[in-house]
């Protein structure tokens, strides 16, 4: 922990804009990295845009998955010499390790310096996936072994998803087979994080410092996601089987449009569900979202082309 003191002294010392900026990558990478992999899905290549989602929802599934097993405290409950920055202390939300936001970062622009032919986006990259690991230091969130985790957790997963995804190529129930492991997976899972132990810590009053219930909602959003990529990946594939056909334009206005509709969908659903915990909400929320930008919102602009298209033939 000495490292995260070293880092808050200077922190605290040093030009304000410095840590607005750390916080303004951090924050960043956390949506432009999902809404990024979804327009590739919606607008450049479907079936790649496919593969990167895997990974991400994957990612975010398997993030939660192992929070909840280490249940390793932040930072600041673990040292009382430190705090978190105030900003930061809103999406530093679970336990520490690993970093949610490393994991990511990682899975985004992992794929971009492998797949990117100039040198200079391969810098880009790597020079990104550093600078969010050193800010979830510098703001506090995180311990270098939650962010070095969370970074090697990913780069993992994404050789497991592509070397399954290589197997899976060419079997025409690969969106069954993808479902039925989604379904698995979910109901596994949340049999496993609510039935295992957690640890109770209790500070000189008797008050409990860190409450499992709080640390849930995080895991339940990954497993949201896992759920509904099978689903709505299943119900695309049968179903709708839309092509990201179109001019420049027209793809850059369906990815606005498609941006808008998801962010707004996940922003808005809580609050027809106001009853519900604070992890059953996240889930309902993530689901809904997920079903909208997998399946949903394709199905909505294909409606619309072919509307056009007979439009256009009489």
């Amino acid at each position: 922990m000495d490292l995260l003191y070293a880092l808050q002294v200077m922190r605290e010392n040093i030009d304000p804009s410095v840590t607005e900026f750390f916080m303004f990558v951090s924050d960043a990478m956390i949506l432009v990295i999902p809404i990024g992999i979804l327009a590739v899905y919606w607008s450049v290549e479907k079936e790649i845009g496919k593969k990167l989602i895997t990974e991400l929802v994957y990612c975010f599934w398997f993030n939660g998955v192992a929070k909840l097993t280490a249940c390793i405290y932040r930072p600041w409950v673990l040292d009382k010499r430190l705090h978190v920055f105030d900003a930061a202390a809103e999406t530093a939300t679970g336990y520490s390790f690993p970093s949610a936001h490393t994991s990511v970062t990682v899975i985004g622009f992992a794929n971009l310096a492998i797949c990117a032919r100039k040198k200079v986006w391969k810098i880009i990259s790597i020079a990104l996936i550093i600078m969010v690991m050193i800010s979830r230091m510098w703001l506090g969130c995180h311990s270098i072994w939650d962010v070095i985790g969370g970074a090697v957790i990913s780069l993992i997963l994404m050789l497991i998803v592509k070397i399954a995804d290589w197997k899976l190529d060419g079997n025409k129930n690969k969106p069954l087979v993808i479902l039925i492991i989604a379904v698995v997976l979910s109901v596994l899972t949340i049999i496993y994080i609510e039935s295992k132990s957690y640890p109770l810590d209790y500070d000189a009053m008797g008050n409990l410092i860190v409450d499992p219930d709080d640390m849930k909602p995080d895991t339940y959003m990954g497993i949201a996601m896992i759920l509904g990529w099978g689903i709505g990946n299943f119900i695309e594939d049968k179903f709708i089987k839309f092509t990201t056909d179109g001019t420049k334009w027209q793809k850059v206005l369906r990815t606005v449009i498609g941006a808008v509709l998801f962010l707004t969908v996940y922003s808005s659903v809580k609050y027809l569900v106001p009853s519900l915990n604070a992890s059953l909400q996240k889930f309902v929320r993530m689901f809904a979202a997920s079903i909208v930008g997998m399946a949903a919102y394709p199905w909505l602009f294909m409606k619309w082309r072919n509307r056009k298209n007979v439009k256009a033939s009489v």
